[in-house]
């Protein structure tokens, strides 16, 4: 192998081991996670019955089981138990991902008649994908499994 050989084969090795690492982690696999309400956000309750009532659905929304499996065909399930008319009813849809951003668009639309994508940022070690909802009040913390 000569010179030249040898340095094309070094630069075209560097830039695929360059191209791999730029492309970080996928979120191909089952993630099961959570969900947090943070009440303090939330604007203050007109009496303490309200507040009581606040507080068992903030109570009741930790209590949220997500499993999810990102398959590598671009499509996923999730699953969510909620104790709400939706829950344990698999849905699915299929995902995007450009750098740390992973967006999910599921299959359903909402009352509006269209859907709705989620965008999730990946950690840089892959193992958790989380978001938070317009207005910082809820967060989803999924955790590779």
């Amino acid at each position: 192998m000569t010179l030249a050989n040898r340095l094309l084969f070094i630069a075209a090795t560097l830039g695929a081991l360059s191209a791999c690492a730029l492309a970080g982690p996928s979120p191909v696999g089952t993630w099961k996670g959570h969900v947090t309400i943070d009440g303090s956000k939330l604007p203050k309750a007109p009496n303490p019955q309200v507040q009581k009532a606040r507080d068992q659905q903030i109570a009741q929304a930790g209590k949220t089981q997500i499993t999810m499996t990102v398959k590598s065909n671009k499509t996923f399930t999730v699953t969510t138990i909620h104790g709400g008319p939706q829950s344990g009813k698999p849905q699915a849809g299929t995902w995007t991902q450009s750098g740390s951003n992973v967006t999910l668009t599921g299959n359903e639309k909402g009352p509006d008649g269209k859907l709705h994508p989620q965008t999730f940022t990946l950690s840089a070690n892959g193992k958790t994908l989380s978001t938070v909802v317009p207005g910082g009040i809820i967060k989803v913390v999924l955790t590779r499994q």
